[in-house]
């Protein structure tokens, strides 16, 4: 009877070899096949977290019953304040929590996360064409919103998502809230001799919404410093609170403005506001500034950049303010502003 022959060793090793050699040639494909659905998983998870934002944002603008504002198409930490079918001032912004960039909602001064990380927040606004694009938001009808979503492990690249809404008609005629009137630079004989200029400096603010408008917890801010808004009991009642159709007048602690003697009319109805600082958030400068209003929630109501030469020079130490001409026109348009009549007209209808 014949014997069967087993495996040597050298076969067996011969067998080894190959198979190591075959696992080797195969083990790339193993790990891309493998990196392919890592990346496509965390793909997937990036986007529907950044669809969950997104499609709570276009339904809650799409309900709301007034827009206060909205920033410029081109800022990427994007902000949209708005008035809820709750009649609740809201809004989203893109914020830092410390850790991550977020898409946050925010309300009752609290921000909640909504979605994140994220990259970027955009708003686009149009006008009722659908194709010139507006910062006023007396015109906005459609708005496209651009939200990029990131990988909170950094390992796959940010997603865009995009999506437009719309805005209802009736709702723009009561989202006036701005900074009406900016007196920079008085007239330079109230004090001749002296730099100090800042005791006759004033901001104005209009609320041109149907509802009162409480300035507890409001900031003055130049974009660097920040001072609290609060009533002023010296020279008014005290309260803070801006009825519709009212003007509020923005002082330092300081301030001459309503001392005998000062070049300025103040009517009485004027609600008189201070800031808790000597000087308007250090000074408002001759020749350049920014002027900002955020609210208690910490979003930014109003934002004036002004240069001594919009409005034909205005407010150049000649007794003339940089005054607002139209309540609904864009602030950031140097076009919407022109010289006050002399000494402006603080706390009441510019000319």
């Amino acid at each position: 009877m014949k014997q069967k022959r087993g495996v040597t060793l050298t076969e067996l090793m011969i067998v080894v070899a190959l198979i190591g050699i075959l696992f080797a040639a195969v083990q790339p494909y193993f790990y891309t096949l493998r990196k392919v659905w890592h990346q496509a998983d965390g793909r997937s998870d990036i986007l529907q977290n950044g669809r969950i934002g997104l499609a709570v944002m276009v339904r809650e603008i799409r309900q709301a019953t007034g827009l206060t504002s909205v920033t410029a198409s081109t800022e990427a930490a994007g902000q949209i304040v708005f008035i809820d079918k709750d009649d609740n001032q809201v809004g989203f912004k893109k914020y830092s929590d410390g850790a991550n960039n977020m898409l946050g909602y925010v309300q009752g001064g609290v921000t909640y996360p909504l979605a994140g990380p994220v990259e970027s927040l955009k708003f686009t606004c149009y006008e009722a064409d659908g194709v010139t694009v507006t910062s006023n938001v007396s015109d906005v009808r459609t708005i496209d919103i651009e939200l990029v979503a990131a990988d909170p492990r950094g390992e796959i690249s940010a997603q865009t998502l995009s999506s437009k809404t719309f805005i209802r008609i009736t709702q723009v005629a009561f989202s006036v809230r701005v900074v009406n009137e900016v007196m920079y630079n008085p007239l330079g004989s109230l004090m001749p001799g002296q730099q100090e200029d800042s005791y006759y400096e004033y901001v104005e603010f209009y609320n041109g919404t149907p509802n009162s408008i409480d300035f507890a917890g409001w900031q003055l801010t130049d974009g660097g410093t920040f001072d609290n808004i609060i009533g002023d009991p010296v020279h008014g009642s005290g309260t803070t609170i801006v009825p519709p159709g009212g003007y509020a007048l923005i002082t330092d602690m300081d301030t001459r403005v309503y001392d005998p003697g000062s070049p300025y009319t103040v009517p009485a109805g004027a609600i008189r506001l201070r800031v808790d600082d000597n000087d308007l958030v250090n000074g408002l400068h001759d020749d350049q500034d920014i002027v900002g209003i955020w609210d208690g929630d910490g979003l930014i109501v109003d934002t004036l950049s002004y240069t001594d030469d919009m409005g034909a020079g205005g407010s150049d130490a000649l007794g003339d303010s940089l005054e607002r001409i139209s309540a609904s026109g864009s602030t950031s348009d140097p076009n919407n502003w022109e010289d006050s009549v002399l000494n402006g007209t603080p706390g009441a209808a510019n000319n």
